[in-house]
């Protein structure tokens, strides 16, 4: 409907709401910009024995620039090692739960589980 709007979310120090920026006149090549998946360190990480290493390894990597320069370089690089190595670790660990959870759906109309209820509700007496 608008072809030349772009909506982008920003980030806010010291705030849990975001804000967002609505551009009117954006391009098609901006529009076109794929957005950056947030970066969310998973808990399940801390259960492997090589997460600390990893983290170490990555951490220690040669960066060069001012303070906040190099802490912006080596977040980066951790964010950037962490994400190659879940992948190559875990793998895609939430498509399989999901898959996992479809399969242990029972679904309603399923012959056998609803033979079971009434054989169950026989020896209730109901």
């Amino acid at each position: 409907m608008f072809p030349s709007t772009q909506v982008v979310m920003a980030s806010a120090k010291g705030s849990d709401h975001n804000p967002l920026i609505l551009n009117l006149e954006a391009t098609s090549a901006q529009s076109n910009i794929k957005q950056r998946r947030i970066f969310r360190f998973e808990a399940m990480w801390t259960r492997s024995a090589e997460c600390a290493a990893v983290i170490r390894d990555l951490w220690g990597c040669d960066v060069s620039g001012a303070k906040g320069s190099r802490l912006l370089q080596r977040l980066c690089t951790v964010r950037e090692g962490l994400i190659g190595w879940d992948k190559s670790s875990f793998g895609h660990v939430r498509t399989r739960v999901k898959e996992l959870e479809k399969q242990l759906e029972v679904p309603a109309k399923d012959p056998v589980s609803s033979g079971v209820c009434r054989a169950e509700k026989a020896s209730w007496g109901a």
